[in-house]
């Protein structure tokens, strides 16, 4: 956030806070944040959990995999994670079952202009930006388990 500040100033950073970004209400907020250097304590605790859930996720789905098994990508940064399948597994398969067991993810395809996206079609993406560590481990293991049992 000190380098957008620095490039822009503070002023522009809090008009735009409430004219483009943010509702009023929520610019004023983060405007507080800031004047009061809260944000960046804030957003230390933002990584740290997020980082802590990522974690989670990726563990269980890895864990106990032979080589030839998915694989979860793990992030530099952001709220997803990919989820590699092997070549012979297409992703919206698996998301049509994992959707019958209340799990959620989307196939790679979804995130090319080319919905034919051959490549793609082994990768899926997985959020673990609103759940909390337990949720994702156990989301994370029954998707795992779901996976073998599809025989991919």
């Amino acid at each position: 956030m000190d380098s957008i500040i620095s490039r822009h100033g503070l002023q522009t950073c809090i008009a735009r806070l409430h004219f483009e970004w943010l509702n009023p209400f929520s610019g004023s907020a983060v405007e507080e944040m800031i004047r009061s250097g809260s944000l960046e304590e804030h957003l230390q605790e933002l990584r740290s959990e997020l980082s802590q859930r990522c974690e989670a996720l990726v563990q269980a789905l890895n864990e106990s995999l032979p080589k030839d098994a998915p694989k979860a990508i793990n992030p530099w940064g952001g709220y997803f994670i990919w989820l590699r399948l092997p070549d012979h597994c297409d992703a919206s398969l698996v998301q049509l079952e994992a959707k019958k067991h209340k799990l959620g993810l989307l196939p790679g395809t979804t995130f090319s202009v080319n919905a034919t996206a051959d490549h793609l079609r082994s990768f899926a993406r997985l959020s673990f930006a609103f759940y909390d560590v337990e949720t994702l481990s156990l989301a994370g293991k029954a998707l795992r388990t779901l996976i073998k049992e599809m025989r991919c």
